[in-house]
């Protein structure tokens, strides 16, 4: 009884060790770009009042520093390049259990675009899922996302990301060791101009294809009420794209729910189209701090914000004093 005894408690002490160096080494060899954008995130919990989701577009889009400077708000930009509304949905699950944010902001201009709102893992792109999979600590909501995104055979892949990334010892640097801590609170910046055209909007017409397929933005809503987060949805603008007949049927959709939606590409006076876009799909620097003020703005007046569980606003504002002196 007691050789039986000794020989589970050496199976347990392998184990923990195993997956206690499983993580470092993971930690240690995983691409930084995630790792670098979320590690402050992680680092304490409920420091942040709002937490932004959605693709790219988003993701250039609203600088976090900015809603401190200007409204003293507290968020974090979450999203993430092509993501979907299925990801969206598990990045929402797995954040909210680190930081209980007031309000969630989403954007809707993806989703939009596609022909209709993926509810598996036949929209998902391998490399688009690491982005969102592999930040994510080891827990049951990490293993559900994989298991809903992931095709069978290659879900080991995502659980256990370490036999992605083993070929990469021989192209660690020191960001790999200590990964550099950026100022932006997860958000991106683009640089370029690349002028667009602005066209009125042309059409009221509804297309309702998107309803057949909508389950992910269902359970995404519903999520929120059980969780009492104020979602807030919006639509960037896509002068690169025509898919105006979707985006009044989402609109129709949130008016009926009860459901704040902003159409940001219909409005015709926040931005230059000349000088605040990178390209086609995403807003450039200037682009970033004009929505970021405008989006600061409207939380500003419709949600009120207790801080009383986060750092103090003396540690907010050393921060603020990095991020303009890195990126204004």
């Amino acid at each position: 009884m007691k050789n039986r005894v000794h020989i589970i408690i050496k199976i347990i002490v392998f184990i923990v060790i195993f997956g206690v160096l499983s993580s470092l080494l993971t930690k240690l060899l995983i691409r930084k770009e995630e790792y670098g954008k979320y590690q402050e995130f992680y680092s304490e919990k409920d420091r942040f009042d709002v937490l932004f989701f959605g693709s790219s577009r988003m993701l250039d889009a609203v600088w976090p520093m900015e809603l401190w400077k200007d409204y003293g708000i507290k968020s974090y930009n979450m999203a993430q390049h092509s993501e979907t509304l299925a990801r969206s949905y598990w990045s929402v699950l797995n954040a909210i259990k680190y930081n209980k944010p007031k309000v969630i902001v989403v954007d809707v201009s993806l989703f939009a675009g596609q022909t209709y709102i993926d509810k598996d893992s036949s929209m998902e792109d391998k490399a688009y899922l690491h982005n969102t999979l592999d930040h994510m600590p080891m827990s049951i909501i990490k293993i559900k996302a994989i298991n809903n995104l992931c095709s069978f055979s290659e879900r080991g892949e995502y659980l256990f990301p370490l036999a992605l990334y083993h070929s990469r010892w021989s192209s660690l640097t020191k960001d790999d060791i200590i990964p550099v801590r950026s100022p932006m609170k997860g958000a991106e910046v683009r640089d370029k101009t690349e002028p667009q055209q602005y066209s009125p909007w042309p059409t009221e017409e509804k297309s309702e294809v998107f309803l057949s397929e909508g389950l992910n933005l269902d359970r995404l809503i519903d999520l929120c009420e059980k969780n009492d987060i104020e979602p807030v949805f919006v639509c960037l603008p896509v002068p690169g794209a025509d898919y105006y007949t979707t985006i009044n049927s989402f609109e129709d959709y949130f008016q009926e729910r009860g459901i704040p939606f902003i159409n940001y590409w219909k409005d015709d006076s926040l931005f230059d189209y000349e000088k605040d876009f990178a390209d086609d799909s995403h807003l450039n620097r200037s682009g970033a701090i004009k929505l970021s003020g405008a989006i600061g703005k409207y939380l500003s007046e419709h949600y009120s914000f207790d801080h009383e569980n986060n750092k103090t606003d003396d540690e907010w504002n050393r921060e603020l004093k990095e991020y303009m002196e890195q990126v204004h």
